[in-house]
C-alpha cells in the first residue's frame, strides 16, 4: 500500500542520509505497524537488512545479527549474501562455531561474488577446526586448495 511504502520510504532516507538512529526508529515503526496488519510488509526484509547495517556500523553485534537473520530466513533476495557474510563474522567472533559454520556452507551455496566464495570456504575450514573436526577441516582444505588462485588467498 502507499502507507506501507512511504513508511518505508521515510525510514530508508534517513539511512541513506547516514542518520542511522532516526532510520532505525522509522523502520522499527515500519514493522511495529506491518505487524499490526495481517499481510507482510513488502519492504519488511529490506528494513532488517538496512537496520542490520545501523547496528552493525555502531557495533551493536547483537541487534544486527537478529536483523541478518532475518533477512536470512526470507527468500533469496539481494541482500541475502551480504547478510550471510556479515552475520558469519559475528558468529565467528562470538564463537558460535556451530552457527557460523551453518551460514558458512549456505553462503557457499549462493555466494554471486568469489570472494564470498573464498571466505565461505575458509569459514568453514576454521569452523571445523574450532570445532575439532580437523578431518573436515582438511576436506574443506582440499577443495579449496583446487581453486584457482587459493592458496593466495590462504595466505
Amino acid at each position: 500500500s502507499s502507507v506501507d511504502s512511504t513508511a518505508y520510504e521515510t525510514a530508508y532516507y534517513q539511512y541513506i542520509e547516514n542518520n542511522c538512529a532516526n532510520a532505525i526508529r522509522g523502520f522499527k515503526d515500519y514493522l511495529a505497524e506491518v505487524d499490526r496488519k495481517v499481510y507482510p510488509g513488502v519492504f519488511a526484509t529490506q528494513a532488517h537488512f538496512y537496520m542490520g547495517e545501523c547496528f552493525f556500523a555502531s557495533s551493536d553485534y547483537l541487534d544486527a545479527l537478529k536483523n541478518y537473520e532475518y533477512v536470512i530466513n526470507q527468500p533469496y533476495s539481494i541482500y541475502s549474501e551480504k547478510s550471510l557474510i556479515k552475520s558469519t563474522r559475528i558468529l565467528f567472533s562470538n564463537r558460535n562455531f556451530a552457527e557460523a559454520l551453518r551460514h558458512y556452507i549456505t553462503l557457499e551455496e549462493i555466494a554471486q561474488f568469489t570472494e564470498n566464495a573464498w571466505e565461505a570456504k575458509l569459514g568453514q575450514m576454521r569452523c571445523h577446526y574450532k570445532l575439532g573436526n580437523k578431518e573436515a577441516a582438511y576436506i574443506v582444505v582440499k577443495k579449496y586448495s583446487k581453486t584457482s588462485n587459493a592458496m593466495n588467498q590462504i595466505v
